[in-house]
């Protein structure tokens, strides 16, 4: 710790940086000002009173045997745990625990938001409380700016948990990795919807791109995300000149705020060997581009825009979430709830103006033209 510290460069209170230091360095101030074990503290005024009687910081060596399952590293592919001590950065990561003690965290999580109250419902809706903004956009005109645009991508910081939300629509999300496990929750506090996910497998999915992270972590916000409404009846045969028009390229409204960020969606008309089909693509602010997602009518769809009620088309996407290390299991390939909504310019009609990509519960605008940039929904 003292080591790293010598040579960490601490950026400006006005801007934000993850650390898994600063979580260790914590958990050591807590220790030095109880004086008492990182794990005692957390278990008195933490996992006692939400319930949680299984999550632990040390495991006996029959606890390992019987009850951990063992992980693999996703560049080796070798089996092994991470046993290793943590030593006085216990409180970045050293906890075990079950589903169902996640289960009960979760739980009391999503009761203290929606207002309820109960154990630490006071704590539990102050780490829930955005911060900061987790991308270059610190400044109070940013703020205003994403007010007035609803549509835009908000990243915020609560403490500890990570907000990405757009409009009404807002999503508490947090995912880790170990050498040889990688975690995810999510929680949508204005369905009452939580999800808690964990794998045996380290450093694995895209890392590019709108499919970054692990198939696991990337369905609890699909899973947290719920049912998507507002279908009609499926198209079950498309002409080329049809497809032809659902076809374009499109910019995110407004400008990505950060790298990370969608920057373009891109819908292309493809000759097959099955016949014409339409594939998707985003491409994020630095450039970065993700996999190509086959682009399937559905049916249609109607959506409020700028006040107006706008009857358009949905593509539903079939987009392989998997491992980036070439596997095809079942979740890799299966259809995720992903889809596009095509909307008509506002100002022509029969030209498509506004494609909405709704992707892990959030919705992201992109525009044939920013002069159809909505400022409302």
């Amino acid at each position: 710790l003292c080591e790293a510290l010598r040579v960490t460069d601490l950026a400006p209170k006005s801007e934000y940086r993850y650390s898994n230091f600063a979580y260790g360095l914590l958990g050591y101030l807590l220790e030095l000002q109880t004086e008492s074990p990182f794990e005692h503290v957390l278990q008195e005024f933490v996992l006692e009173p939400l319930g949680m009687k299984s999550t632990k910081v040390h495991l006996s060596d029959e606890e390992w045997q019987t009850q951990v399952l063992q992980g693999r590293n996703a560049t080796t592919g070798r089996p092994s745990w991470r046993r290793q001590p943590y030593g006085i950065l216990v409180g970045n990561g050293a906890l075990y625990s079950t589903l169902s003690d996640m289960g009960h965290f979760l739980a009391s999580t999503i009761q203290a938001a929606r207002g309820f109250e109960g154990p630490l419902s006071p704590a539990l809706r102050q780490v829930l409380r955005p911060k900061t903004w987790s991308t270059p956009c610190v400044r109070q005109a940013c703020q205003d700016m994403v007010a007035q645009v609803p549509t835009a991508e908000r990243v915020l910081v609560g403490l500890g948990w990570e907000s990405a939300s757009t409009g009404t629509k807002s999503t508490w999300f947090k995912a880790g990795d170990l050498e040889t496990y990688s975690s995810a929750m999510t929680i949508h506090p204005q369905s009452g919807r939580a999800v808690f996910a964990v794998d045996s497998c380290g450093g694995c999915g895209s890392k590019s791109g709108s499919a970054r992270g692990s198939a696991t972590q990337r369905l609890t916000r699909i899973l947290a995300d719920g049912y998507v409404p507002g279908f009609s009846l499926l198209l079950h045969r498309v002409s080329a000149a049809e497809l032809a028009t659902m076809s374009g390229n499109f910019i995110i409204c407004p400008a990505a705020f950060h790298p990370g960020s969608f920057a373009k969606l891109v819908i292309r008309l493809k000759d097959t060997s099955s016949g014409p089909t339409l594939w998707a693509q985003t491409e994020s602010a630095d450039g970065t581009r993700s996999m190509e997602a086959l682009a399937m009518p559905l049916g249609s769809v109607k959506r409020y825009l700028r006040g107006s009620l706008l009857s358009g088309s949905t593509l539903a996407l079939q987009e392989s979430i998997g491992t980036h290390d070439g596997s095809d299991g079942p979740l890799s390939q299966a259809r995720q709830k992903r889809m596009i909504h095509l909307l008509p310019d506002l100002h022509q009609p029969f030209t498509i103006g506004t494609a909405v990509l709704q992707s892990d519960g959030i919705d992201a605008y992109f525009v044939s033209s920013t002069a159809n940039c909505p400022l409302s929904i």
